[in-house]
């Protein structure tokens, strides 16, 4: 998830896209999956900076609709995200983080998560702090 990268240092992210390429190697397995070039993957990952979560849409004409939030540790890592998804035409991303049940479900995850530092990354078979 694009998401899971903004949270990691711009070395760590490079490090990662470099042992990733070629990004459009599953293009014809999965040709629905959008722009897979560095350029996309870091556009992304600077919107995605900072915000309290990200919708999206998947580009099949009977796709799903989806929100995504982080959920941070004690050092700003993340321990992991919480998508929540649906139908394209019965789910409203928007619509769902205004629902007080999912922003309570999610608020108290965060709360709870914040307190814990997440475990280590491995890139590259190099452990990362």
């Amino acid at each position: 998830s694009r998401m899971l990268l903004s949270y990691l240092p711009d070395s760590e992210i490079e490090a990662y896209l470099t042992s990733a390429a070629p990004l459009d190697q599953f293009d014809d397995i999965f040709p629905d999956m959008g722009v897979t070039t560095a350029e996309s993957v870091w556009n992304d990952i600077h919107t995605m900076r900072g915000t309290e979560y990200v919708t999206w849409q998947s580009p099949k004409l009977y796709g799903a609709a989806y929100v995504a939030f982080p959920i941070p540790g004690a050092d700003g890592r993340l321990h992991g995200i919480v998508t929540v998804g649906g139908p394209m035409e019965r789910f409203d991303p928007e619509a769902t983080v205004a629902q007080s049940a999912i922003r309570s479900a999610i608020a108290q995850l965060q709360q709870h998560c914040v307190v814990f530092t997440p475990a280590p990354i491995v890139i590259s078979g190099r452990m990362q702090p």
